[in-house]
């Protein structure tokens, strides 16, 4: 069964915005001293009075690893797994990477945070 471009596109976005919000929840908890471990303990310290500059380069450095493992998928052509289905998500975008942002991106249309401009 051959599958809908446009369907195969906007489940891969909402799946990766599910995954960017969930990671940029859990840097917030981190900035905001909620996580107890020694390693979110040291990052919380490092933030206080700074905690919106610092939760604003962690979701910088989200989006930057979303846009360097979209352009390895579409550069490598690497194949997803949907469902029953295999598919190279690269035929199913002209530009992966470039899916991510502006007013009709995936972060605007499926993720709960702003993208960082």
């Amino acid at each position: 069964m051959e599958l809908d471009v446009d369907s195969v596109r906007e489940a891969v976005g909402k799946l990766l915005m599910q995954a960017r919000d969930s990671s940029i929840d859990a840097y917030a908890s981190t900035v905001g001293g909620s996580l107890r471990s020694s390693a979110a303990i040291s990052i919380a310290e490092m933030a206080r009075g700074q905690e919106q500059e610092v939760l604003q380069a962690g979701i910088y450095a989200i989006d930057s690893f979303l846009v360097a493992f979209l352009s390895y998928l579409e550069d490598e052509s690497e194949s997803l797994s949907l469902g029953t289905s295999s598919v190279s998500i690269a035929d199913y975008s002209d530009g992966l990477a470039g899916e991510l942002f502006g007013n009709n991106g995936w972060i605007s249309r499926y993720s709960k945070y702003d993208e960082i401009t």
